[in-house]
């Protein structure tokens, strides 16, 4: 039985499978076939593979292993500093950082958390953010990053229009 590991980018391996242990027969010209190939593309999980042995007089002979092909490559995550205006009229916005975060897997789908996930910040605050994401194997990957949110909305000002003396 082989165990292995999935490739970076993909959710399997190509996995090269070794000779049976024995390949014996009474006469000579017995030869072997492996189904899946040797060299064939193992998805995640695990696959039987059956080996073949044929004679010259066509008499033939099967054995089976098992190829497990793991995940064990964590989500790809990615987040930074973002920076925000306040909402129109008030001196705050309200945030949901998970809007702020990418991520993709080799796998699976990938649950993403953050800490804190929604907040009102205030105008000149930053407050630092911890996203975590774990896909369906249990790997799982970090990233920090912060939201900062600013007032760029204009003071208002009206004069009086006019005066009247007397």
């Amino acid at each position: 039985n082989i165990i292995t590991s999935t490739s970076t980018l993909f959710c399997g391996a190509n996995v090269n499978l070794p000779p049976p242990d024995e390949l014996t027969d009474n006469c000579l010209g017995v030869t072997y076939t492996t189904s899946p190939a040797s060299g064939s593309y193992f998805s995640a999980g695990t696959t039987t593979v059956i080996y073949t042995a044929t004679d010259a007089s066509g008499n033939v002979k099967t054995d089976t292993m098992t190829v497990t092909v793991v995940d064990n490559v964590p989500p790809i995550i990615g987040c930074g500093n973002v920076t925000l205006n306040t909402l129109p009229g008030v001196c705050y916005n309200d945030v949901n950082t998970l809007s702020y975060v990418s991520f993709s897997d080799n796998c699976s789908a990938v649950s993403i958390t953050a800490n804190p996930t929604t907040l009102r910040i205030y105008a000149g605050e930053t407050f630092a953010v911890e996203y975590k994401a774990i896909d369906a194997s249990g790997n799982q990957s970090t990233c920090n990053g912060s939201v900062t949110v600013i007032d760029t909305e204009k003071p208002t000002i009206k004069c009086i229009s006019y005066i009247t003396e007397f």
